[in-house]
């Protein structure tokens, strides 16, 4: 659409109690458009009749359509011939996103504007000075992928002990440094009052480990009962790494960067694409000590 004024048309068009969401953005392609989207409950030739009154104002629609009672998947992409399910066969596994569209969802679509729990001034401030600055570093960026991919396809309960260890990691852990303990979970950073609690003697300060933190009841609306603590982020990674392997799940994961898409490690010949990658990662590596141990060969000479 070329203008809002254009889907405010469109909606006037239908009864508004039958919109059960509309969301609308600007178009990453062209800045002067809008692109729009709206659930709407209605019958099919009210659709149609809407869609025909407006195509000349409408350049692309993009339509799916249920029955009343059929189970709404237009989360999920349709399947394709590279799609888990049928390429692994897995029956009764949930979905999982394998490439960077399928997150490409609207964070409204998550939490509607006006619900208490979105508050969108102090979430930019906790999204760029908390996470932001972290998944810069190199290390940190991958203990946080790597919780991520531990998460996928595994049971709710399992789920449920990720977001928690990640809940306690990410959003408000601590950890060391010369010595002193720092905070780098980004809850923290954009809470002032729940910053300076969490480094007074009044916080409860407890080593960070998968199996403890998992139990523990994250808070939302108060400060938390505990916080947890590493050495690194190397040491948060390796006890991840831990927790993680004892996810029961019929195949291995891993992301490809070059591809940018998440690979199921369901038989051998995908593992042996994996080794010759490492190969190959190998073989940078031993050129790079050749080439050190050369330089310092020459100055001891």
């Amino acid at each position: 659409m070329r203008s809002e004024v254009v889907f405010l048309r469109f909606l006037s068009k239908i009864e508004m109690e039958k919109a059960a969401h509309v969301d609308f953005r600007k178009c990453s392609r062209a800045p002067s458009q809008y692109e729009f989207y709206a659930d709407v409950r209605c019958e099919r030739s009210q659709i149609q009749d809407l869609l025909h009154s407006m195509e000349r104002e409408i350049e692309c629609v993009c339509q799916e359509q249920f029955e009343e009672g059929e189970v709404q998947t237009s989360d999920h992409p349709p399947p394709t011939p590279t799609s888990p399910d049928l390429e692994l066969g897995f029956g009764g596994v949930p979905w999982f996103p394998r490439k960077m569209s399928d997150l490409d969802k609207s964070a409204k679509r998550v939490l509607m504007y006006g619900v208490s729990l979105m508050l969108i001034i102090r979430d930019c401030c906790h999204e760029l000075l908390g996470h932001v600055p972290l998944l810069a570093d190199a290390s940190f960026a991958q203990f946080s992928q790597e919780l991520g991919l531990a998460s996928l396809r595994a049971s709710d309960e399992e789920v449920d002990k990720l977001a928690t260890c990640y809940f306690f990691t990410v959003e408000f852990g601590l950890c060391k440094q010369a010595g002193q303990m720092r905070v780098y979970g980004a809850g923290l950073l954009s809470s002032v009052a729940e910053l300076q609690h969490s480094l007074s003697p009044n916080a409860k300060v407890l080593p960070f480990d998968p199996e403890v933190t998992s139990q523990t009841t994250p808070l939302i609306t108060t400060f938390q009962d505990c916080y947890f603590y590493t050495g690194s982020f190397d040491e948060a990674k390796e006890k991840m790494r831990e927790f993680a392997s004892t996810i029961k799940r019929p195949f291995g994961l891993r992301y490809n960067p070059y591809t940018q898409t998440v690979e199921i490690l369901s038989n051998t010949r995908k593992i042996a694409n994996l080794v010759s990658e490492l190969k190959g990662d190998l073989c940078v590596v031993t050129t790079a000590l050749k080439k050190i141990r050369g330089k310092q060969c020459v100055k001891d000479s």
